[in-house]
């Protein structure tokens, strides 16, 4: 338990840290030269005190001021410099490495993984885990090292000048740290589970203001409100427990400071009066005591704000060092173009769930349902194999669960398979290098995600060379995808007009048209529509079919969708039952063929 803290933050924190240790050596350097000089203040302050008592000229006095004088100028030169540094090389530096590595490892992640996690719990780990990161090195440097670097200095310089005053400051410097660090291996770990606890407030925050609409159309605001209020009381309780512990230990471990710096006065005093140390002396000897026993209670608070960090820093650590669920093969196969062909063969699979976690967020047509008491999901799909020829366009439908939406994640490569294998061109998916499949696949989800930025910033987003796409382009792109007709709500602006958070200044229609062409934008070879028109009116769901008819020539399609006019014309039908493939045809066979698929039209699941 105790070598948590030990094996896997500051390991972490080694690899973040290390293309900092060069400036950080020099930080540390500037800082000792720093410490050092003020070690000489109480020196200079305890010889003008000898010399008052011994008479002597008032010009020694004077002189050894204007050397204090000059000891703090330079004192101060050195903070200037190092300050300066620290803008220069580290204040910056640190942050923007820190917040690349962040989003480097979450990149690595499966699209699947990302899918499947609680997004307003992630953004607050992260963001804690960067803070945390960032504050403890600062703290380190600018703290620690200087208090225990003084706390070192000046016991040094006591046991010199006098060894028994430097034996009581040690023995009590000793037995406040040994205290202190005894109790700190047992308050990590529970340190570290109060954090969780209030990463769980921080998750139930964040989905209230994410679900502000749906809080407020149902007239929930007074319960949500109360029901925070109990959540947060519930982990206030335990944190309060663990911090009056704490401050009980905490004060217990200064009143021992303070029996420590009075016997040493008193031994002080008592080596005057026999005439072993002079006043000068002692007063010099007061000095550099009282920075001893002062830093060594500073240490221990900031030994407890960089635990605080440290425990933010291992879940940080955590998340982020679990393993991709998909990882590229070495050597894996670079696609260029692609003609299209897509093949599922005998494809089984369930979704992992990650021990101890919640059920995670389930998809649009809730084929993620996961238990909490196992480490894996019931089986979704169950021996699928189907066949798209290049360039046609299938259709998948079927009832909610029934597996449509994990058939696009798997051809994403969100997964892959437990079982089977998917097939592109021929090729295995999982011999095929992800980015390079994935810039050959379009996909417009039911719900597009945009871009706090400018129409042109989304429409292009996914295109390899955005910066050279032109306005003739993105108005040829914008007839197909139907966003000319819009065009008058843009006003001048047209393309460079802002569209506000998640496209929040457009309609659900034409966030969806906006999707439809940052797809084309790509130039896939595959274009996925995951319930595109499942949202909009008829009048937006027409519009977006005529879209989608633009888009997908030239190119193999996958549509899900519940409109049968959205379905009825593509090259084959794919219907889905309890995970499996119950029939492959058109609508009429189908009609015939197949009573999934005609209990889906009479019940109207798949609407005209």
């Amino acid at each position: 338990m105790t070598t948590e803290p030990k094996t896997k933050p500051f390991a972490m924190l080694r690899t973040l840290y290390r293309p900092f240790f060069g400036m950080l050596t020099v930080l540390f350097l500037l800082l000792v030269g720093g410490q050092v000089l003020f070690l000489l203040l109480p020196y200079l302050q305890g010889k003008i005190i000898d010399d008052l008592a011994a008479h002597a000229p008032l010009s020694h006095s004077f002189m050894l001021g204007g050397v204090i004088l000059g000891v703090y100028l330079v004192a101060n030169i050195l903070n200037y410099i190092r300050e300066r540094y620290e803008q220069a090389h580290f204040d910056y530096g640190m942050p923007q490495f820190i917040a690349e590595h962040t989003l480097e490892r979450i990149f690595r992640f499966s699209l699947g993984q990302h899918i499947n996690e609680h997004s307003g719990l992630r953004l607050s780990v992260m963001n804690k885990g960067n803070d945390a990161l960032i504050q403890f090195i600062n703290m380190g440097v600018y703290s620690f090292l200087p208090f225990l670097l003084q706390i070192i200095l000046a016991t040094a310089a006591i046991a010199f000048v006098s060894p028994v005053l430097g034996s009581i400051v040690l023995f009590f410097s000793l037995i406040y740290v040994v205290a202190q660090y005894r109790y700190n291996t047992t308050f990590f770990p529970t340190m570290k589970e109060n954090r969780k606890r209030w990463n769980d407030q921080s998750k139930y925050f964040n989905e209230a203001l994410r679900n502000v609409k749906v809080i407020k159309l149902s007239a929930k605001e007074d319960a949500i409100v109360r029901e925070y209020d109990t959540l947060y009381e519930d982990k206030a309780q335990a944190s309060r427990a663990i911090w009056f512990d704490y401050l009980s230990s905490y004060y217990w471990r200064t009143t021992l400071i303070y029996f420590g710096q009075v016997f040493a006065l008193m031994a002080g005093v008592y080596l005057v009066s026999i005439g072993a140390q002079s006043p000068g002396s002692i007063v010099m000897l007061i000095g550099w005591m009282g920075s001893v026993f002062g830093n060594v209670g500073n240490l221990g608070w900031v030994q407890r704000q960089m635990i605080t960090q440290l425990s933010d820093i291992e879940i940080y650590h955590d998340a982020l060092e679990r393993e991709p669920a998909v990882k590229d093969k070495t050597g894996a196969v670079e696609l260029g173009s692609l003609s299209g062909r897509i093949e599922f063969r005998n494809v089984s699979f369930a979704y992992p769930v990650v021990p101890g976690e919640a059920a995670s967020e389930a998809s649009s047509d809730n084929d993620e349902a996961v238990s909490e008491e196992s480490d894996v999901s019931k089986e979704i799909l169950r021996d699928v194999s189907f066949m798209i020829e290049a360039g046609e366009t299938a259709a998948i439908v079927g009832h909610s669960g029934a597996g449509k939406t994990t058939i696009v994640h798997l051809l994403l490569r969100g997964y892959d398979p437990d079982q089977g294998s998917v097939l592109i061109d021929g090729h295995d998916l999982r011999d095929v290098s992800q980015q390079s499949f994935l810039r050959r696949v379009g996909y417009v989800p039911q719900q597009v995600e945009l871009f706090d930025n400018t129409l042109r910033y989304n429409m292009t987003f996914a295109a390899a060379h955005s910066e050279a796409i032109t306005d003739a382009q993105l108005d040829d792109v914008s007839r197909k995808a139907r966003i000319d007709q819009f065009y008058e709500r843009l006003g001048e602006k047209k393309f460079d007009v802002l569209i506000g958070e998640n496209g929040v200044k457009l309609s659900g229609g034409e966030r969806q048209r906006v999707g439809i062409a940052r797809a084309l934008l790509q130039e896939p070879d595959i274009l996925i529509f995951d319930e595109a028109t499942s949202n909009l009116d008829a009048e937006n769901e027409a519009i977006i079919h005529e879209a989608m008819g633009e888009a997908l020539k030239g190119r193999t399609g996958i549509i899900i969708a519940h409109r049968l006019s959205t379905v009825r014309d593509a090259d084959q039908i794919i219907v889905m039952d309890g995970g499996r493939v119950v029939g492959v045809g058109k609508h009429a066979q189908l009609m015939e063929t197949c009573e999934p698929y005609r209990r889906l039209v009479e019940h109207q699941i798949i609407t005209v």
